[in-house]
């Protein structure tokens, strides 16, 4: 999901709040002679600095995250919460998520058209659908993310002309070899491509600069 605060659910319920129990690595099984795991421990290789299977990590894993972009417009719509794992079912004849087949079933019920917001909603209705017939055992929320500048209920699908285009755009690094661009007004149009003519079974060629006359005989 997006780093960012603005967020919807599929459900009334609130979403939790409780932290994450940290990962440890537990090297008992692997040292327990009669454990069938101590089989397919990795064998040195000659030649090879030896180096404990087990270790502490120097850096601890870090959680990824969006860059800061200015003034530009994101969605993210995920299958479920963090506490939660989305479901793959046979749907429709073949086997994909849950949330890619609400997804197509609510684009077909709103069209392309629509906001967000009524894609999200459209979604979470066919969910629910789903979980009253064929699958009982839906237990996942979609879940909606979007940045600063985004608004679900404003933004359509498919439309680029409702998306606002900053004049001005940078790198986004943040540093001093952040050079500012200004996007032109008109975009340049390319430029014909002059091509010689061709003769009787010779198709055209491209004209090789400087273009010398023939020579008469």
């Amino acid at each position: 999901m997006l780093d960012a605060q603005n967020q919807r659910d599929s459900t009334n319920l609130p979403p939790p709040t409780a932290a994450g129990q940290p990962v440890g690595i537990n090297p008992a099984p692997w040292m327990d002679p009669s454990s069938r795991s101590r089989n397919a421990m990795p064998r040195r290789a000659p030649g090879l600095n030896p180096r404990p299977v087990f270790g502490k990590m120097k850096n601890p894993l870090a959680g990824s995250g969006v860059r800061k972009y200015p003034n530009i417009q994101c969605f993210s719509i995920t299958g479920c919460r963090d506490d939660q794992t989305s479901l793959d079912a046979n749907l429709a004849g073949k086997q994909q998520g849950a949330l890619s087949y609400c997804l197509q079933e609510a684009l077909k019920q709103v069209g392309p058209r629509a906001t967000y917001a009524q894609l999200f909603q459209a979604a979470a209705g066919q969910r629910d659908r789903l979980k009253n017939g064929v699958l009982p055992m839906l237990d996942q929320y979609f879940q909606m993310t979007w940045t600063e500048h985004a608004d679900p209920d404003r933004d359509t699908l498919f439309v680029a002309s409702m998306t606002e285009v900053p004049n001005k755009k940078t790198c986004g690094c943040g540093g001093d070899d952040d050079e500012e661009v200004v996007a032109p007004v008109v975009p340049p149009q390319p430029q014909p491509q002059a091509r010689g003519l061709g003769g009787y079974g010779y198709a055209p060629q491209p004209v090789q600069y400087p273009a010398y006359p023939y020579a008469a005989y």
